[in-house]
């Protein structure tokens, strides 16, 4: 007697389900191996990487950047606060309710910038009576320039990201500038700091903004006299800066790249250049010109 062949139907239906599960098995690992391919060191494991918002982190240089930063902030805040338990559960909160809610990276720059500077203000106030140095080297202070016995600082109290497309991002920066003067001997003796004086007085500067962009990176002042924003690219056609436009260039620095070296490619003819603006977000009309 012959044995029976296996039913059609259920033959087909085993061969469509192993087929099916070949191909599940095959996308997860080319999923696995991008992933792998576009990680980088973050506060957290990338390999582990669960959402969306993670993802992001991990494959963009900027964010991830912002991401380990924020962290150093939280950790120092963390080691100054009389509460740290309190500090712990605002920190979650906002991963929740601001972080993980971001529907793009625009808002994770935001996010993670106006984070970083709130986090950092909590280091200032509550540093106690450790030095000058160590109470100010947070991310909120930024040299500007020191150069024949005098230095001047910036202070960054919060950032607003206003505009963004694919590459460029116009951000609104409130910050205060403080200057303090040296003999010469104490810079012979001890070279100009990093950071100013326990006891220096802030002033605030207006309505500024900074263009975060590799081809137009740009410094934005309103002009009272014109009545009109004045656009200013910081940097040599090199992407160096030098003489006047350092200060300037170290603000840039700080807010687009986090105080990391980047490579510019400057549209030719706009290294230096002042550029006149209606409004701010008419800098967008110039990247692409």
């Amino acid at each position: 007697m012959r044995t029976p062949a296996p039913p059609r139907g259920s033959y087909r239906t085993g061969n469509q389900s192993f087929q099916r599960s070949t191909m599940h098995l095959l996308l997860l690992a080319i999923a696995m191996f991008a992933l792998t391919s576009i990680s980088h060191a973050a506060s957290f494991d990338c390999d582990q990487a669960a959402t969306l918002v993670e993802n992001a982190i991990c494959s963009d240089d900027d964010l991830s950047s912002l991401d380990e930063q924020l962290m150093r902030t939280y950790q120092q805040a963390l080691a100054v606060v009389s509460d740290p338990s309190a500090l712990k559960t605002r920190q979650r909160t906002w991963l929740k309710t601001v972080r993980n809610r971001c529907p793009d990276a625009a808002c994770l720059f935001g996010a993670y910038q106006n984070r970083i500077a709130k986090l950092a203000s909590v280091v200032h106030s509550n540093s106690g009576n450790e030095t000058a140095s160590s109470r100010r080297a947070t991310s909120a202070i930024v040299l500007g320039r020191c150069h024949m016995g005098g230095c001047w600082w910036w202070q960054v109290d919060k950032t607003q990201l206003i505009r963004s497309n694919h590459n460029n991002r116009l951000m609104r920066v409130d910050v205060k500038t403080t200057d303090a003067t040296y003999s010469d001997a104490h810079v012979e003796q001890h070279g100009y700091p990093d950071v100013p004086p326990a006891n220096a007085h802030w002033q605030r500067a207006e309505d500024t903004y900074i263009f975060c962009s590799r081809s137009l990176p740009a410094y934005l002042s309103y002009d009272q006299e014109r009545g009109q924003f004045i656009a200013n690219v910081p940097f040599d056609q090199d992407g160096q800066s030098s003489g006047a436009t350092e200060g300037v260039a170290n603000l840039y620095s700080h807010i687009c790249h986090h105080d990391q070296s980047t490579a510019f490619n400057i549209r030719p003819g706009s290294a230096n250049v002042e550029i006149v603006l209606d409004s701010t977000e008419a800098i967008f009309n110039y990247v692409n010109q």
